[in-house]
């Protein structure tokens, strides 16, 4: 028999905080995506930074800072160095988001491209690791549109992209 007094049947009822912190975040990363839309890189990481301390775990939070700080490092008019230190940054965010969900394939995606980012700022083309690690996940079962993505960056990791290259023509 089961002693219903025992039974903590509240705790049904509470309002769990984990909740309410991850639908805040949810929100969070919309409207950051906007900011991301609009080039407004600090406004989009400002709200992903908030995002993530909500919800740590939420991996769309680090891709999405993650592609700030790959935005910003591609288009931003900065120094080599630091598009070197946004693009390191990005790439930390990818791989956490990889440790977070290693079974999301958009995550291993998003690292390889973010990856090759970091690569071509490097002056290191083409990029083998990226482009290993993407032909690796096209083995795999993916959706149609996970398999353009995979292919797209694939495509890139292969690319030489020196400017330099350009110039001998």
């Amino acid at each position: 028999d089961i002693n219903k007094d025992e039974l903590d049947l509240d705790r049904f009822n509470k309002i769990d905080e984990r909740e309410i912190n991850y639908r805040e975040a949810v929100d969070l990363v919309r409207k950051a995506s906007g900011h991301v839309n609009s080039e407004e890189f600090y406004n989009a990481g400002t709200l992903l930074n908030q995002a993530i301390k909500l919800a740590p775990g939420f991996t769309v939070a680090y891709i999405g800072r993650s592609t700030v700080y790959n935005n910003y490092a591609a288009s931003a008019d900065i120094s080599s160095d630091n598009k070197l230190k946004y693009a390191n940054w990005a790439l930390s965010d990818a791989k956490r988001a990889v440790q977070l969900d290693p079974s999301d394939p958009l995550n291993m995606i998003h690292y390889s491209s973010t990856h090759s980012l970091l690569t071509s700022l490097q002056g290191k083309h083409p990029d083998k690791e990226a482009e290993l690690i993407l032909t690796k996940l096209l083995d795999t079962n993916l959706s149609q549109y996970q398999r353009a993505q995979a292919l797209k960056y694939r495509a890139g990791a292969k690319r030489f992209r020196s400017p330099s290259a350009l110039t001998d023509l």
